[in-house]
């Protein structure tokens, strides 16, 4: 559930992160902060995606336990590495609702000069 959970939120981080990269283009003085952010989101992107894909070398294949179940220990530690992608997610969502913010203000006090 977790895995699932965390590609979704990535996903859709990235989606939304370059819509409001893509709404705040056309303000001239915010070129150079959209592009440090766009790179930011691929970079953010690859890194949550490598870190939900990573924990799923570690699981232990079933052959090396008498039980039919992993040890505890291992989901454990497969669970906490999947929380990782969240709290990217949760970071680059904040940056797009700053730059979206900033984006705002400055349409508004461009459109009032």
């Amino acid at each position: 559930m977790l895995f699932a959970g965390a590609i979704t939120s990535t996903s859709i981080m990235f989606a939304v992160t370059y819509w409001v990269a893509n709404r705040a283009e056309n303000i001239v003085k915010l070129i150079g902060v959209i592009q440090s952010i766009k790179i930011l989101a691929m970079i953010t992107y690859i890194l949550a995606l490598f870190s939900v894909f990573a924990p799923l070398s570690i699981i232990p294949s079933l052959s090396n336990y008498t039980s039919t179940s992993p040890p505890c220990s291992a989901l454990y530690y497969i669970s906490a590495l999947l929380s990782y992608p969240f709290g990217l997610t949760a970071g680059m969502i904040l940056t797009s609702i700053i730059l979206d913010v900033f984006a705002v203000a400055l349409r508004h006090e461009l459109s009032e000069k």
